[in-house]
């Protein structure tokens, strides 16, 4: 999906009632959406969707994703890698799968 703004630039948006969505928190914030992007897909393949963003935690910033992959089988591979510290291997990183249905 992508949104295009007067003038002609396209900005993809994020499919909300996608079932390939995962959220990523507890990242070093200095993490930047081109490394992402270039290290997984070579390995899960397109990645529709990158977003990252700040949050605040305890006084603390972190960073925190949203991506979107192409296949469930991508998002479970990438799912077995997380949880197996194969990605984004930083102390507390956490994720989960969305599951919104929001129609």
């Amino acid at each position: 999906m992508s949104y295009t703004f007067p003038g002609g630039a396209r900005r993809p948006i994020i499919d909300i009632n996608s079932e390939n969505l995962v959220f990523i928190w507890n990242l070093p914030r200095w993490i930047d959406i081109g490394d992402i992007k270039r290290s997984l897909q070579p390995k899960y393949g397109r990645i529709k969707f990158v977003e990252t963003f700040e949050a605040w935690r305890d006084g603390k910033r972190m960073g925190q994703i949203i991506l979107d992959f192409a296949t469930s089988s991508a998002l479970s591979d990438f799912a077995r890698a997380i949880s197996s510290k194969e990605e984004f291997n930083y102390e507390g990183v956490e994720f989960m799968r969305f599951d919104p249905k929001v129609k």
